[in-house]
């Protein structure tokens, strides 16, 4: 049986740009092709793409698993069970997390009704302690902006409720970061929003990422003026500055940020864009043909492979 590329993404909740990331870089699959150019997988593909993404759950880089044949694939991950096949996968999100809900999701999102910062604060505490920094950003910090975001939209979530929670976070992660040691000699990634941008949660979360990847990370923090990320990245003799981009309350600011951004940095260094906005922010820059050097990111699976690619450049 063919599937579309849509049903592959939502059967493997992989975003439909790494599955053609991972096909142009890797061939992990190779699709067959209709007479108007649709990509049409195989149920060998999909069962493929479901063990690539369960290696890559397990700590292997995707350029390290993609040519694998089939069956040392299976040996490598365990054989993906037919039900896994066919179980209907959560919506896919920019940021890569699971629906799912968790106890400690739970009991974090009782804390900001409550208005109870002590008790969120011990409460991601507790789950950086529990869990793997991956499994903590995906199933509790993530899902927990998310469920906080769309709240706040519907108009369902007092100011008082989203403060708080943006004050807890930003206070855990920051902590985070500082924790965590790196080796000498590690790639240096600078992180930032540019200005303009003052939501800088999603910045936060992408150090983090880069650290558990094994980055010396600079985070600069929001707001950030295009000639400070420049200055820092030279001066820390970066490989890629990744930003985050949440809202569009003036394109024209944007846009003029990033172009000098990539005006003052070497053509060479990648500038990664995440967040909400981050595909209108490329279209705006493809607009006035000014989108090279420029990538987005169209989840954690992505940014964490970009990762990998840049630790094996000369």
């Amino acid at each position: 049986m063919l599937h579309p590329i849509a049903v592959i993404s939502q059967k493997t909740d992989l975003p439909q740009d790494l599955l053609r990331a991972w096909e142009r870089r890797y061939q992990a699959v190779v699709p067959t092709r209709t007479a108007s150019g649709r990509r049409m997988y195989t149920d060998e593909d999909l069962n493929r793409l479901l063990l690539l993404k369960k290696a890559l759950g397990l700590g292997h880089r995707i350029g390290d698993v993609a040519s694998l044949e089939l069956d040392t694939l299976e040996g490598l991950v365990g054989a993906v069970q037919p039900a896994e096949v066919a179980r209907p996968s959560s919506s896919p999100t920019t940021l890569g997390a699971q629906d799912n809900t968790t106890p400690l999701l739970e009991q974090a999102w009782r804390a900001i009704l409550n208005l109870q910062g002590d008790q969120l604060a011990q409460t991601l505490d507790q789950a950086s302690l529990e869990l793997s920094l991956r499994a903590m950003l995906e199933t509790v910090v993530i899902p927990l902006l998310q469920r906080v975001g769309d709240h706040w939209h519907r108009g369902e979530l007092r100011i008082a409720q989203e403060h708080l929670a943006t004050a807890v976070l930003r206070s855990f992660l920051g902590t985070q970061l500082l924790r965590r040691r790196l080796q000498l000699d590690s790639p240096v990634l600078i992180t930032a929003t540019p200005q303009g941008q003052r939501h800088e949660l999603g910045a936060m979360i992408a150090a983090l990422n880069a650290q558990d990847c094994g980055f010396d990370v600079v985070h600069l923090g929001a707001d950030m003026p295009a000639e400070d990320i420049a200055a820092v990245a030279q001066l820390r003799g970066a490989c890629a500055v990744a930003l985050s981009v949440m809202h569009l309350a003036d394109g024209t600011q944007l846009l003029n940020e990033l172009e000098r951004l990539r005006r003052l940095l070497d053509s060479r260094l990648p500038i990664l864009l995440g967040g909400a906005q981050a595909w209108t922010a490329l279209q705006l820059l493809t607009s006035t043909g000014r989108a090279t050097g420029f990538v987005q990111l169209a989840g954690l699976d992505e940014f964490r492979m970009l990762l990998g690619e840049l630790t094996h450049r000369p």
